[in-house]
């Protein structure tokens, strides 16, 4: 059988999950920081009805770090540039029609690393060097900034504006910033954020934030902050660590480390203590964990580096991997 890769699934209108390279979906539409609408928990993985594109549809546009969804069913590949799927075709992105390029080595942007899409239809574009919010393809504001990453960094701030962490090696400082369409506003260890920089942000729904760094994680609310030093990542300066943040309906925090080993991997706060998810035919620190999100069923979806897509649902793990890929597809295609 001829490789499937790169290729595109559709699980259905909303859940989307893609596969590039000899690897199998490292990024998801359901690995986005918006809340997800649930499969069906009771079909495994390969059970669902999907469908499937190829290099020959355009799919090789696809291949890239992030996706995101507007509100008109577009989707968003982040790839250092742009492209677009609009259900049928792939396109790549230009800029809009008031900007020009979207990427380049002279604007404002530089790489794109990172894309989310607000309440109101708009989408931020996340570059190396600064941010740019589109509104029906147009710009409406461009700010710089320095050190963002294309892991969880992202959370929807519930008024227009957003919450960013920075993950490069180079913020020493104020790796907290809060952005509006006019102004960025950053946040550091005067305001009470001990670590610098970050990888990942969560919202606990209280006005506070859960920050995920390279050695700790950390609860910041109102100008004071708690740190949870993980034992794994002690030495682990320099290189990304808590890459995804995730709460389960029953209020416990769920930790993924962009890195396995004993220690690491998909695992939970617990009392205070990060503690590897297990059960007795699965081990969660053997997953570099890339991103994660909860669905409205209650269903964990873990994006990896490498091992594919899981589904979590209590003590229930199923796996969506490359050679799984392929041979549903296969019999799809085949049958």
């Amino acid at each position: 059988m001829a490789s499937c890769w790169p290729l595109l699934l559709r699980f259905n209108r909303r859940c989307t999950a893609r596969a590039t390279g000899l690897g199998f979906c490292l990024t998801c539409v359901f690995l986005l920081a918006a809340p997800v609408h649930a499969l069906d928990p009771n079909k495994r993985i390969i059970q669902y009805l999907h469908t499937s594109w190829r290099v020959r549809d355009g799919a090789d546009l696809a291949n890239g770090y992030a996706i995101a969804q507007t509100t008109n069913g577009f989707l968003w590949f982040v790839s250092g540039d742009m492209a677009t799927f609009d259900g049928v075709r792939f396109a790549r992105w230009d800029g809009p029609p008031n900007y020009g390029s979207i990427s380049t080595k002279d604007n404002l942007l530089g790489q794109i690393v990172n894309a989310f899409d607000d309440r109101t239809g708009g989408l931020w574009v996340f570059g190396l060097r600064g941010i740019t919010h589109l509104k029906d393809r147009l710009l409406t504001s461009q700010l710089e900034l320095e050190g963002l990453r294309n892991l969880q960094s992202i959370s929807d701030g519930g008024d227009g504006s957003l919450w960013v962490v920075r993950g490069n090696n180079s913020i020493s400082d104020k790796p907290l910033c809060h952005v509006t369409d006019s102004a960025i506003k950053c946040f550091g260890k005067v305001d009470g954020i001990p670590i610098a920089p970050l990888n990942s942000i969560l919202s606990d729904g209280n006005s506070g934030f859960w920050l995920g760094g390279q050695t700790a994680l950390v609860h910041w609310h109102g100008g004071t902050s708690k740190t949870y030093p993980i034992e794994a990542l002690k030495s682990n300066g320099g290189h990304a660590g808590i890459a995804g943040l995730a709460v389960g309906p029953d209020g416990s925090l769920w930790l993924g480390i962009l890195a396995t080993g004993s220690g690491r991997g998909l695992g939970r706060l617990i009392k205070g203590v990060f503690q590897p998810f297990a059960t007795p035919g699965f081990d969660g620190s053997t997953l570099a964990v890339r991103s994660m999100t909860f669905d409205h069923e209650g269903n964990l979806w873990v994006g990896t580096v490498g091992k594919g897509i899981y589904r979590i649902r209590e003590n229930d793990v199923t796996i969506m991997d490359e050679r799984r890929a392929c041979r549903a597809i296969s019999s799809t295609l085949f049958s």
